[in-house]
């Protein structure tokens, strides 16, 4: 049995077997226990929904956020659409007057009151359309993002084709500019609904009403324009079985043979989650 049953920050003997097995799937070790370290959530906080035109205004009210002293707990970017499908769903409002191509969700920590410098960086910064501001976590702000995934599902005709994904931030404008272009020319019919935690490029590209005969090719047609521009085909959950097919989208050859070896090495019969993470 191999250990790493130690509470210390720092341990750099030899290689980092723990972050190997988090991306592992349960292809190389069966986890017998953790370790887990506990984090004091941030005392004062407070949640923004701002409503832009643009990717590029959302990254600069980030910037705002950060050049005011505060910090990011979590950054989320929503859809007109989306939000139109949330609010039609659940019966809700919209969180804002002004109607605009996206909105961004902030949540930020700081000072004892947060709110009072990012009021000073919603006023300074550019492409901010209009704004709705709560002290805290705001549960009600929070329910437009999290509200989310039931809501295409409810939506949907078909199960919802789920991509998550990633691309590079100075390219995410573009990449969901492209993706509907794509969707409306190639596959009309299909709807699109985007979200997630675009400060570190994750998107979750949700697929409404696309036929079971056409899902391979649409999967693959988004995988490729993920590709394309530098992206990664599995931001968050993985490869698994669903992906497989395009995992040389993303992993050179030499990248899958290093990967196979490692995987041997572990598990020499293959045994452990056989059917996931094929390298060849």
């Amino acid at each position: 049995m191999v250990t790493r049953w130690t509470a210390l920050a720092k341990d750099n003997i030899g290689y980092d077997l723990p972050g190997l097995l988090a991306g592992a799937e349960g292809t190389l070790a069966v986890l017998t226990r953790v370790l887990l370290r506990l984090v004091v959530p941030a005392h004062a906080t407070a949640t923004v929904v701002a409503g832009v035109d643009t990717v590029a205004d959302a990254f600069a009210l980030r910037d705002g956020i950060s050049a005011a002293g505060l910090t990011l707990e979590a950054g989320e970017l929503m859809t007109a659409a989306g939000l139109d499908l949330v609010c039609e769903q659940q019966g809700v409002r919209h969180p804002l007057e002004a109607r605009t191509a996206y909105a961004a969700l902030f949540e930020v920590s700081g000072p004892a009151d947060p709110a009072e410098p990012l009021l000073g960086a919603l006023s300074g910064a550019d492409g901010i359309v209009d704004a709705t501001l709560a002290g805290g976590h705001s549960r009600r702000l929070w329910h437009y993002r999290e509200s989310h995934t039931e809501s295409v599902a409810a939506a949907s005709s078909t199960p919802v084709l789920k991509l998550d994904i990633a691309v590079p931030l100075r390219g995410m404008q573009s990449f969901l500019d492209e993706l509907s272009s794509l969707l409306h020319n190639d596959f009309p019919g299909v709807r699109p609904i985007c979200f997630g935690h675009f400060v570190d490029g994750n998107v979750h590209v949700n697929l409404l009403d696309v036929p079971a005969h056409r899902r391979d090719r649409v999967t693959d047609a988004v995988l490729q324009a993920v590709a394309r521009f530098g992206g990664s085909i599995s931001a968050e959950h993985g490869v698994g079985r669903a992906k497989l097919p395009w995992i040389g989208l993303g992993r050179a050859d030499v990248d899958r043979q290093v990967m196979a070896s490692v995987r041997t090495a572990f598990d020499p019969t293959a045994v452990l989650n056989p059917h996931i993470l094929r390298f060849s």
